[in-house]
């Protein structure tokens, strides 16, 4: 019986069975783990990035041995790249790349050590223009630890360098029904930034506003640039020739239910601008499709809000047909946001 009793215990380690006739789960390997990973400018978690951003690379290592692990820098062979089609295009090294573990040190247990890089780079840390188009970060490390231990490869990652319209000149306007102060923040949910701005954006706007609609007893309204991904529909339209520009926005504007100040804004800035083609087709751009580009979020949320751009084409030819938009009514009552911009087409 005692014979039996024995090999039923060694069956049952050999099995991994427990009492409960479950198995035992598998022992985490003990390794260094790696990660490569990138974000914007501002730590948020991307793979997209514009052509003219500059963004991050964070490469990570945890320990994950169970103890404290002694380390050592073993080469100038370390380095970070950008790669297209299998081709170093972009690099970072030693003495610029690996600040943090150049020197021995001491990577406790459980513990990561962090290392982040500001891309795009050349051999000589500047920054270099990456056209658009589809890439790989990887890293190549030489780095010694007092155990031998294994070093998890981690992957490398794809991202994506991308060009987009530039909004040109929306202007914001605010009409409170009594003086107030009133925060104006952007957002942009498919990526992009803020060019220019006037009064300087910051992380938002915070104004005092006029039922007249002065800002901080200066300005008509809060000015921005942006460049965003381009969303925008080039359906409906209308084509214009250089000579009726005027009239036509005039107009339109006034359709669409800007007021009389918006309207010669809008006029005395861009008709000077527009003398280049012979004709230029026009393809308006509402709040359903502004929003997923750019969103307004203000501390109050307004009682009508009319958002408006105009992607602007020039042409020296008729060259196409295109649908003719509804405008809808517009209501200017109680506390009203209006905002006109536009997008010239290359």
């Amino acid at each position: 019986m005692k014979k039996i009793f024995i090999l039923v215990s060694v069956m049952c380690l050999l099995s991994a069975c427990k009492k409960d006739n479950t198995l035992i789960p598998p022992q985490e390997e003990q390794v260094i783990l790696t990660s490569l990973s990138s974000t914007d400018k501002h730590g948020n978690p991307s793979t997209t990035f514009f052509n003219i951003d500059r963004f991050y690379l964070i490469f990570q290592m945890t320990n994950k041995t169970g103890k404290d692990q002694m380390y050592s820098w073993t080469g100038p062979e370390s380095e970070i790249v950008i790669l297209k089609n299998d081709t170093i295009i972009s690099r970072q090294w030693y003495g610029y790349t690996w600040i943090q573990i150049i020197n021995q040190g001491l990577l406790k247990s459980d513990s990561t050590l962090v290392n982040k890089w500001l891309a795009p780079f050349n051999e000589l840390s500047s920054i270099t223009m990456l056209k658009p188009g589809d890439y790989e970060a990887d890293v190549f490390i030489n780095l010694r630890f007092n155990d031998e231990v294994k070093i998890q490869r981690h992957q490398k990652i794809m991202f994506t360098i991308t060009s987009g319209p530039i909004v040109r000149k929306p202007n914001i306007y605010l009409y409170p029904p009594n003086t107030r102060t009133i925060t104006v923040k952007l957002e942009f949910p498919l990526g992009g930034r803020i060019l220019e701005s006037v009064p300087l954006y910051s992380n938002g706007w915070s104004v005092e506003v006029q039922p007249s609609g002065k800002i901080n007893n200066q300005y008509d309204y809060l000015f921005y640039e942006s460049i965003n991904p381009d969303v925008y529909q080039y359906n409906s339209g209308w084509v214009v020739s250089r000579d009726t520009l005027t009239s036509f926005f005039s107009n339109n504007l006034l359709q669409y239910g800007f007021n009389e100040r918006e309207k010669n804004d809008f006029v005395e800035y861009w008709i000077p601008l527009l003398k280049e083609h012979q004709y230029y087709y026009i393809y308006p751009q509402l709040s359903e499709i502004i929003e997923k580009v750019i969103r307004l979020n203000i501390s109050e949320p307004p009682d009508n809000m009319l958002r408006l751009f105009f992607v602007i084409e020039g042409s020296e030819n008729l060259d196409r047909k295109l649908q003719t938009p509804l405008i809808p009514k517009f209501n200017r009552s109680g506390f009203v946001v209006t905002e006109w911009g536009v997008v010239m087409k290359e």
